[in-house]
């Protein structure tokens, strides 16, 4: 979303009732991976989570014996954020189901596609444990759009995600796994909403839904009003 350009300045004509409220596609943007595509899981935010790859047609995990900000920040990029702030800063539940596909990682700073540091193999990796799966946290806009494509208010609230996150929350209370509702959005270390006035669209809605790792938005609509506009 910090890749659109937008306006600061409050409108004072803005008010809760043009909050702009989203439905997005319950189908997930990784419906239909290509090799070494990447993705964040289990994180309380989209920009964070237990890193997986797509390896020989199935999800897996990556070891974080030497993983480092170089690994995370490449993983990062190709999913459009900036850069990585943090690695391992949070044990999450292991994924049991899943392979443990690479070990020691070696990205050079600066890459942009996973690929590049690391072909996947046709064996998974034995010497690591579920325990060990690397977890990240990725900040910040890339400055160049389509990353991915070019690699072939309760209690959670107070925590401190990243600037650009985005949440959706319904009658003050936030889940990760909803698919609609008023969007909210983390600037300057506040979480404020989005006025729906002027240019905002089924376009601006598509890009909060991606962000939010759905294929796209089905509608939009404002909190004044209890019907979705559809398209």
């Amino acid at each position: 979303l910090l890749q659109c350009s937008y306006n600061e300045i409050i409108d004072l004509t803005c008010d809760n009732d043009q909050d702009v409220s989203v439905t997005c596609y319950i189908s997930r943007i990784w419906n239909n991976p290509f090799p070494s595509m990447v993705r964040l899981m289990d994180g309380d935010f989209t920009n964070e989570g237990r890193v997986e790859v797509y390896c020989n047609g199935e999800w897996g995990t990556v070891c974080n014996t030497t993983f480092d900000l170089n690994d995370a920040g490449t993983v990062c990029r190709q999913l459009g954020y900036a850069d990585a702030s943090q690695v391992d800063y949070k044990t999450l539940p292991a994924n049991l189901s899943t392979f443990i596909w690479l070990n020691n990682l070696q990205c050079y700073p600066g890459e942009r596609c996973f690929s590049k540091c690391e072909l996947c193999e046709y064996g998974f990796i034995t010497s690591c444990s579920h325990q060990q799966d690397a977890t990240i946290r990725c900040y910040g806009a890339s400055s160049i759009s389509g990353i991915e494509g070019t690699c072939t208010l309760n209690s959670i609230l107070t925590r401190t995600p990243q600037d650009g996150t985005i949440i959706l929350s319904r009658n003050r209370t936030y889940s990760n796994s909803y698919t609609s509702g008023r969007v909210l959005v983390r600037n300057n270390y506040y979480w404020g909403t989005i006025c729906r006035k002027t240019s905002f669209g089924i376009s601006e809605a598509d890009v909060i839904c991606h962000q939010l790792t759905y294929s796209g938005a089905s509608s939009w609509s404002y909190a004044e009003i209890d019907e979705y506009v559809s398209f």
